[in-house]
């Protein structure tokens, strides 16, 4: 893994995980790369490794406040699929930030319509099923 770019990282949990493979080493070796590299990660590369880490079901949750983290800082980077990507993620892992829920929900509204209906949908769903609602 130290040979890796954090590109190649996120690359490689995305294809596992769209094949359906939970190869926990990898995963664990992956996030214990990654963390301190997290800055390197484009808008896209956060948002693809959070959703492998949910699709396969494994919440890393110090991988998961390094992504959030880094997220806040770059959200306006990401585009529309990433936000809904990023939110269904942290949904469906049930992972919740209230700063990253209150970044995503203004740069959801401030972007509503650039949105797919499924990334709205997908997006709103999140927020929902996390609790994140307006007056929260």
């Amino acid at each position: 893994m130290p040979a890796f770019s954090q590109q190649h990282m996120a690359n490689t949990a995305w294809a596992f995980a769209n094949l359906g493979v939970v190869n926990q080493p990898l995963f664990s070796a992956i996030a214990s790369e990654a963390i301190p590299r997290i800055a390197e990660l484009t808008a896209q590369g956060l948002a693809n490794t959070a959703w492998a880490y949910a699709k396969l079901g494994l919440l890393d949750e110090k991988l998961m406040d390094a992504i959030a983290s880094e997220a806040i800082k770059k959200l306006t980077e990401f585009s529309t699929q990433n936000i809904a990507s990023l939110a269904w993620a942290m949904a469906t892992l049930d992972y919740t930030n209230k700063t990253l829920l209150k970044a995503i929900a203004a740069q959801a509204i401030q972007n509503m319509h650039l949105f797919e209906p499924q990334d709205l949908t997908n997006t709103v769903w999140a927020l929902a099923k996390l609790g994140y609602g307006p007056s929260r």
